[in-house]
């Protein structure tokens, strides 16, 4: 990312045909604030956490 290599401890995974990366490390080496609610099991990504209607997205081939 911006020229230098970004490293996870996670590899990215194949399951039922679709390919999952490790996001978090994608999102740090951007420089992207990551939050984490507990409580609701939620994903914060450079957003407020009191916002109520953030809509996930799963990208297919």
């Amino acid at each position: 990312m911006h020229g230098n290599t970004v490293q996870s401890s996670a590899a990215p995974k194949i399951i039922d045909g679709s390919v999952y990366v490790p996001l978090r490390s994608i999102w740090e080496g951007l420089g992207v604030d990551i939050q984490w609610d507990n409580k609701s099991k939620t994903v914060y990504v450079n957003s407020d956490p009191q916002f109520k209607s953030e809509v996930g997205t799963r990208i297919q081939n």
